[in-house]
């Protein structure tokens, strides 16, 4: 048969350590939550960055094949599907364009020569 005081000793040390994981649960369980958290938060990051390189490459896409229809589109043809949206000529749009330009030219200097107002 063991030694009583040896079984007393044994019984104390399980019990502090009983005691000890008791305490420490309430940290445990905090650090597991915020590791969790931590972990779900760098793979919301990871997914917008990846995201974001999808969006990239489908407008790099779109760039590509729009400037390749911009270089493969013969002249008057770009002319005649500006008339047919619009419906007028290119030269009647390049004079209204320089009637605009003209007028805001003129607001500008007009408003140059103005005076400040002085209360």
């Amino acid at each position: 048969m063991a030694d009583s005081s040896l079984d007393v000793g044994i019984k104390e040390s399980v019990g502090n350590i009983d005691m000890k994981m008791l305490g420490l649960g309430p940290d445990v369980s905090a650090n597991m939550l915020y590791q969790g958290l931590a972990q779900s938060l760098v793979i919301s990051a990871q997914n917008a960055v990846s995201q974001q390189q999808r969006m990239d490459q489908i407008g790099n896409a779109i760039v590509t094949q729009a400037v390749n229809l911009l270089i493969n589109t013969d002249p008057t043809e770009a002319i005649a599907v500006g008339k047919e949206m619009s419906g007028n000529d290119l030269g009647q749009q390049l004079a209204q364009l320089l009637a605009v330009i003209n007028s805001n030219n003129q607001g500008v200097k007009s408003a140059g020569n103005t005076p400040p107002v002085t209360p």
